[in-house]
C-alpha cells in the first residue's frame, strides 16, 4: 500500500495508489496512521500522545497550507 524511508536528505515513498476505489479512504488511513505515530510517541515516554497528535495536525495544516517542498514522482506499472 505505501512505504516511506528517509535516503540521504529526501523522502522516498513507494505506493500503489489503486488499493482502493475511492482516494478519500486514504485520508482515513492517513488519519489513522497519525494516531497510531502519535500513541508510540505516548508509550516510548517522548511526549503526551494527544500532545504528539496535535503538534503531528499542526505540521499537515502547516504543511498543507504553505507547502515547503513540491512532491514530484513517476508511475511505475
Amino acid at each position: 500500500m505505501i512505504r516511506v524511508w528517509e535516503s540521504g536528505e529526501t523522502q522516498q515513498v513507494s505506493l500503489t495508489p489503486w488499493v482502493w476505489d475511492d482516494p478519500g479512504i486514504w485520508g482515513i488511513a492517513l488519519v489513522d496512521l497519525a494516531k497510531l505515530i502519535a500513541e508510540a510517541y505516548g508509550k516510548s515516554g517522548q511526549m503526551n500522545s494527544a500532545t504528539a497528535l496535535d503538534r503531528i495536525k499542526r505540521g499537515f495544516d502547516a504543511e498543507w497550507n504553505h507547502a515547503t517542498d513540491t512532491p514530484t514522482g513517476e508511475l511505475i506499472d
